[in-house]
C-alpha cells in the first residue's frame, strides 16, 4: 500500500514541480485532505506496479476561480532539467553546483 501511494505521489510531484512565481501550480490542492482521500480512493493492493496517472489537484484549490476546475492540459514529462552554478569571488574561493530532477539519480 505504501509502494502504491508513493507512485501516485510521485507522479503528482513530477507532473507539478514548478516555480510558483512561474507557473500555475495547484499547492492548496495538492495538499487538500479531500484531493488526498480522492486520490486515496484509486490505491489497489492487489495490482502490481503501474504507470500512476497524474491526478487533478485543481478542484481542490480554494480562491482560484475559474482555474479551479481547470485539469492538467498535458503532463509535463520532461524529466531532463538540470541547473548548474558556478561561483568564484575576489579571492579565488570557488564553488559548482549542479542539481537535476529525474527519475533515477536526480537530485531534486
Amino acid at each position: 500500500m505504501i509502494a502504491e501511494a508513493c507512485r501516485m505521489a510521485f507522479s503528482d510531484r513530477l507532473a507539478y514541480l514548478a516555480d510558483t512565481q512561474c507557473a500555475a501550480v495547484p499547492l492548496e490542492g495538492l495538499q487538500s485532505k479531500a484531493y488526498a482521500t480522492a486520490r486515496s480512493k484509486l490505491i489497489d493492493e492487489a495490482r502490481g506496479p503501474v504507470k500512476e496517472p497524474v491526478g487533478n489537484p485543481w478542484p481542490f484549490q480554494l480562491g482560484e476561480g475559474t482555474k479551479a476546475s481547470r485539469p492538467l492540459e498535458t503532463p509535463r514529462v520532461d524529466l531532463g532539467n538540470t541547473t548548474h552554478l558556478s561561483v568564484i569571488d575576489r579571492e579565488r574561493n570557488m564553488v559548482a553546483l549542479t542539481a537535476s530532477l529525474g527519475r533515477m539519480f536526480g537530485s531534486g
